[in-house]
């Protein structure tokens, strides 16, 4: 019916008990009161999250399918591949080799961009040395366009018509002024200097991962049941 994103701006308790809870909207939801204000509606509410423009997104999928077509390769190895040339999208850690095959079932299976790659095993240690790889779903405009960039490379090198630089760019400005509306939002909401706003640091210098980080479920270490490894022995992750 309708999604838009906003704010819980009051709340309030009836004599009866009922809650009252006011939310103020960025979007146009006429239409969608109009419909609905007379039954009983279920709805989520949830904290903002980052996320890339859909006209970025779309683009990113066009030139994967485009790719695949022209090659005859797999969109999924098409996208995963592309993910792994570029950088600032993944990290190095440790774990027991033989808890490998369970930690990369589940994190492979959490997104068709989330990849784990076995660089090493130490077999006197028995500790794996592994590079895993985020999806795009978690990127901020500097991985986006570098995701883009390797694609209209490829796609360019195929002989597949693909936007200018200049329109590439402006795409990316238009989703980067986006998301700082969000961002400020989540800073108005939390508190500035929060730390999951990044206390006021800036996308650029908060390094190469995502600027969501806290969603990205930092890798666990497992060991060697399986399970979390004790405090004392993290300094054997990343």
């Amino acid at each position: 019916m309708g999604w838009t994103v906003g704010r819980l701006s009051g709340f309030s308790l009836t004599r009866s008990g009922e809650q009252n809870i006011t939310v103020t909207v960025s979007g146009d939801m006429s239409e969608t009161y109009d419909e609905l204000k007379d039954g009983t509606v279920e709805f989520e509410i949830r904290k903002a999250r980052k996320h890339r423009s859909i006209e970025a997104n779309r683009y990113c999928w066009m030139l994967v399918d485009q790719i695949a077509a022209k090659t005859r390769i797999r969109k999924s190895e098409v996208y995963r591949n592309a993910i792994r040339e570029i950088g600032g999208v993944s990290r190095d850690l440790m774990m027991k080799a033989e808890a490998v095959p369970l930690f990369r079932t589940e994190w492979e299976a959490a997104g068709l961009g989330n990849q784990v790659e076995l660089v090493d095993v130490d077999p006197e240690t028995g500790y794996a040395s592994l590079r895993v790889y985020f999806g795009s779903s978690t990127y901020d405009t500097r991985q986006m366009g570098a995701l883009l960039d390797s694609l209209i490379q490829d796609a360019e090198a195929l002989g597949i018509p693909t936007i200018s630089a200049a329109e590439e760019e402006k795409m990316l400005r238009r989703w980067g002024r986006k998301m700082e509306v969000r961002k400020n939002e989540r800073r108005d909401d939390s508190g500035a200097g929060h730390p999951e706003n990044g206390g006021g640091v800036s996308e650029d210098e908060r390094g190469q991962l995502p600027e969501d980080q806290p969603e990205q479920s930092t890798p666990v270490c497992p060991g060697d049941e399986g399970r979390e490894m004790a405090v004392e022995r993290r300094e054997h992750c990343f």
